[in-house]
């Protein structure tokens, strides 16, 4: 039985120096990877150092933005939480929101009947343009036009002139 664990002893020993000689090899190996790496990121940064050094300043830049953006934000979320201004009246009074939400329905119910008088409106102008009905003809009839103007003139004459006659003979109102 001695033997038999003197056997064992000595193939767990084996075993023991082929990983230790196997952990060796690794170690050293993954110690030259790493020395590798680290003299890669050397050069790497030396290289590219104004770069990332740029990158950086942008980066703070950035931050700083989002910072003053973010203040403001809050700032904004703070007054409307408050209620100064429209939109904080609008959100935290609630006579406001239903006094504008009874405009627009008013608005809604108002909006075919100025649908109807523009369509109104619309249909007359096209009336007057095609020269249909009094005012149309006085738009687009030129001797129409002359004639009325003529008859206006004369009118103002003869207004003048009974305007005169009174005064003359000391009619008065």
């Amino acid at each position: 039985m001695i033997s038999e664990n003197r056997e064992k002893v000595g193939s767990i020993m084996t075993n023991m120096n082929s990983l230790s000689q196997s952990l060796d090899q690794k170690t050293v190996n993954l110690a030259d990877e790493l020395l590798n790496l680290v003299k890669s990121l050397n050069n790497f940064s030396g290289d590219n150092q104004k770069k990332l050094a740029s990158i950086l300043e942008n980066m703070e830049a950035i931050t700083q933005k989002l910072n003053q953006m973010t203040n403001t934000f809050v700032s904004i979320s703070e007054k409307i939480e408050k209620g100064p201004g429209t939109l904080g009246k609008l959100i935290n009074d609630s006579k406001l929101y239903d006094n504008l939400n009874k405009t627009v329905e008013e608005a809604q119910t108002i909006t075919p009947e100025l649908k109807m008088t523009l369509a109104s409106l619309r249909d007359l102008t096209d009336k007057i343009n095609k020269g249909e009905g009094t005012a149309g003809q006085i738009m687009t009839n030129k001797e129409l036009y002359q004639n009325v103007n003529d008859l206006i003139v004369n009118t103002n004459k003869i207004v003048t002139k009974v305007s005169d006659i009174r005064t003359f003979w000391g009619y008065q109102k």
